[in-house]
C-alpha cells in the first residue's frame, strides 16, 4: 500500500496515514511470518522424511554386512571342523601331518577310505631289533685266571 493511494481515498492527516502504513506493515510481515513458517514446516517435514529413509539405508546396509560377515564365519568353521576331521582321520591311520591335507573328502567315510589307500602306498617302518651286547669284560681275578687255566 502507497501513501498516495491513501491521500488520494481522502484521508489527509499524516498521522492517521502513518498509523494505517505501520499497521498494514505489520500484517505484512505477520503473512510473511507466516509463510516462512509453513515452509520451514513444510521443509521440515520433508528433511525428516529424508532423515527416516536414510536410516532405514543404513540399517538395511549394516544388517547387510552382518549377514555377510556371518555367512564368512560359518565357511571358516566349516573349514576348520574338515581340517579337524582331516587330522583326527590322518592319525588314526598313521599318515603325517604333513601328508594330511592331501586327503580328499567331504564326510569321515570318504576321507577315511581315501587315508587307507594312501597309507597302503606308505611302507611301514621295520621294527629294529636290539644290538648285540658285545661280552663285557670281567674285572681282572688272579683266582679265577687260574681255575680257567687249569681247566684247559
Amino acid at each position: 500500500m502507497k501513501r498516495s493511494f491513501l491521500e488520494e481515498l481522502g484521508i489527509e492527516k499524516k498521522e492517521v496515514i502513518n498509523e494505517i502504513m505501520k499497521e498494514h506493515g505489520r500484517s505484512r510481515q505477520e503473512m510473511a511470518e507466516k509463510t516462512n513458517t509453513t515452509e520451514l514446516l513444510k521443509d521440515t517435514e520433508a528433511l525428516q522424511q529424508q532423515v527416516i529413509e536414510l536410516q532405514e539405508q543404513i540399517n538395511k546396509l549394516e544388517s547387510m554386512d552382518y549377514e555377510t560377515e556371518i555367512a564368512q564365519r560359518k565357511q571358516e568353521i566349516e573349514s576348520y571342523k574338515a581340517d579337524m576331521l582331516r587330522m583326527q582321520v590322518a592319525s588314526e591311520h598313521g599318515i603325517p601331518y604333513e601328508l594330511a591335507g592331501k586327503l580328499n573328502g567331504t564326510n569321515a567315510d570318504e576321507l577315511k577310505a581315501d587315508a587307507e589307500r594312501l597309507a597302503s602306498y606308505m611302507q611301514k617302518p621295520k621294527e629294529l631289533l636290539p644290538l648285540a651286547q658285545p661280552p663285557q669284560k670281567k674285572p681282572y681275578d688272579p683266582l679265577r685266571t687260574m681255575v680257567q687255566d687249569l681247566t684247559y
